[in-house]
């Protein structure tokens, strides 16, 4: 769903990938589809055993990107 509203955003503003400011200004979104990304590709028992102690670690994540998430949605409405 979030890559689906980042695609409408791209293709309905026409933004400048080359500008610096572009990222400035979607920071929150960025980074909150980067942290459940990451999220959800450890979200299984293989991961778990892998990364071990770094698992937990990888997924106290989520609290971050639920804040940076409402902070995103709070700013751009």
């Amino acid at each position: 769903m979030a890559l689906l509203h980042a695609f409408l955003l791209v293709k309905k503003r026409d933004l400048d990938f080359l500008d610096p400011n572009t990222y400035w200004i979607y920071i929150q979104g960025i980074s909150t589809l980067i942290i459940f990304t990451l999220l959800a590709i450890t979200s299984n028992d293989w991961s778990v055993k892998r990364l071990k102690k770094n698992w937990k670690r990888l997924h106290t994540l989520t609290y971050l990107a639920m804040f940076l998430l409402t902070w995103h949605v709070w700013t751009k409405c």
